[in-house]
């Protein structure tokens, strides 16, 4: 299984070598977890037109879906004239969820600590070093012959945080970023929530979620009203035309 999810992260990073992983997360006040994946790379690698590429990509990402812990990964892709970028997300429904389930945490990390505290719950995210050195001889960096350049992990939280080792911090949005690079594998990922809430980021996410979620709808609904009311003022004027005559 292991091996599987190794060569998807190796397709992705072949596709977008030298490769950039852009890793974000959401935790919510419950416990959901929201995880997006983005692979950047310069346009000027690929030798294929973009019909030629989008086709590649879009067979490649129909094989991925049918391996194991990709099956419930929503896949998505940009090409422009200088970059090419390739997304995956999915959303878990509790921590536990994600630890067992998320191929990312498993090749990105693979170890966590999780403890209660007096001021609420502390989480420690570290990689399984024994378990790169044997499986992956090329690079203990996942599992790649041409490492990607940098991971960027990046968590937005719904609950107030207590401390964090993070490299950068935003308290208006509550996100916290880490940067992971090959000289730093052994780097830990800590953070302690407390059980506050932090109800402007929840508010602010749900309205968000709501608005794409219902986008669609709003969409077809303008356009039927613009319909409707372009049609009422064309027979209004036709009958105005009407009765002057």
């Amino acid at each position: 299984m292991k091996k599987i999810k190794k060569i998807t992260i190796l397709f992705l990073c072949i596709l977008v070598s030298a490769c950039t992983v852009d890793y974000d997360l959401t935790i919510k006040s419950q416990g959901q977890i929201k995880e997006s994946a983005t692979f950047s790379q310069d346009r000027n690698f690929y030798n294929q037109t973009k019909k030629e590429l989008s086709v590649l990509i879009n067979n490649e990402y129909d094989a991925i879906k049918q391996q194991f812990g990709y099956e419930k990964h929503n896949f998505s892709n940009k090409i422009t004239k200088d970059i090419v970028t390739h997304n995956m997300n999915r959303e878990y429904e509790t921590v536990d969820q994600y630890f067992n389930e998320s191929p990312f945490y498993d090749l990105f990390f693979g170890l966590n600590d999780i403890n209660k505290t007096d001021n609420g719950t502390l989480y420690r995210v570290k990689k399984d070093m024994l378990r790169y050195e044997t499986e992956y001889p090329y690079s203990i960096f996942l599992g790649l012959e041409q490492p990607v350049d940098i991971i960027e992990v990046s968590i937005r939280f719904h609950n107030k945080v207590v401390e964090t080792n993070a490299d950068f911090e935003d308290n208006f949005t509550n996100t916290y970023t880490w940067n992971i690079n090959q000289n730093d594998l052994e780097k830990e990922i800590t953070f302690e929530l407390a059980n506050s809430k932090r109800y402007d980021i929840i508010i602010i996410d749900y309205l968000t979620d709501y608005f794409l979620t219902y986008l669609p709808v709003f969409v077809i609904a303008g356009v039927v009203g613009i319909s409707i009311l372009y049609v009422y003022g064309y027979l209004k004027r036709q009958i105005r035309v009407r009765n002057q005559i």
